[in-house]
Formats: C-alpha cells, sequence, structure tokens
C-alpha cells in the first residue's frame, strides 16, 4: 500500500467533522505526520509535497491551540 496517500489531511472527513471537534481532527492528523515523515521514502513525500504544504501553510494561518502550534513548529526528522 502506498502511505503516500494517508499523509495527506482527510478533506472531505474534515469538512464533515463537527466544529468542536476539528482541532482534535488536525492535531491526530500532525500527530501521526510527525511519527510517519521521518519513515517516508522520499519518492513517496515528493509525490504529495505540494498538497502537503498547502495543507501545513493553512493550518498554520488558521486558528489551533498551543499543542497543534507546538507540532507545526518542530522540526522533522
Amino acid at each position: 500500500m502506498d502511505e503516500s496517500h494517508s499523509l495527506l489531511l482527510n478533506e472531505e472527513a474534515f469538512k464533515a467533522c463537527p466544529d468542536a471537534k476539528k482541532a482534535v481532527f488536525v492535531y491526530e492528523w500532525l500527530r501521526y505526520l510527525d511519527r510517519i515523515l521521518p519513515v517516508t521514502q522520499r519518492t513517496d513525500l515528493k509525490s504529495v509535497q505540494r498538497d502537503l504544504q498547502r495543507q501545513l501553510e493553512s493550518r498554520l494561518n488558521s486558528a489551533s491551540g498551543p499543542p497543534t502550534r507546538q507540532l507545526l513548529a518542530r522540526p522533522v526528522g
């Protein structure tokens, strides 16, 4: 199975998520990325890099709590 598809935030599931749960949804996705990115093949990452970067930047621009901001600011590797 190609893991690169799961690197991206599931936009449909995020939109369907109740507003009260969206912050938790994003936090869980970021925690997953924190674990999976260091072991992801470069070719898999390259194939979704543009979309992943767009999603991460949009999370930076949205209101988020300290735990989410901490995960967003953390270097990978």
